[in-house]
């Protein structure tokens, strides 16, 4: 399904995903998820809400928010 998943698989990856997301479903979250791991890695983070696409709804916001809290500080 994926091509080059490995090359992607080397990159770290923090995946938020609303469960009724009408836009993007939730299964394509989900094959991304299952392709990086037959490729022997894992995300770095997989975030499944209650919510929809948007990155403006409360659930995706705040765990957008708690992942880019927990990233490294850039200098």
């Amino acid at each position: 399904f994926f091509r080059n998943i490995d090359v992607l698989a080397e990159i770290p990856m923090h995946i938020v995903h609303g469960r009724f997301d009408q836009v993007c479903p939730l299964t394509q979250a989900s094959r991304l998820v299952a392709a990086m791991r037959e490729a022997g890695s894992e995300p770095a983070t997989y975030v499944v809400t209650n919510a929809g696409h948007s990155a403006m709804e409360r659930d995706n916001a705040l765990a957008l928010t708690a992942i880019m809290d927990g990233l490294p500080a850039l200098s």
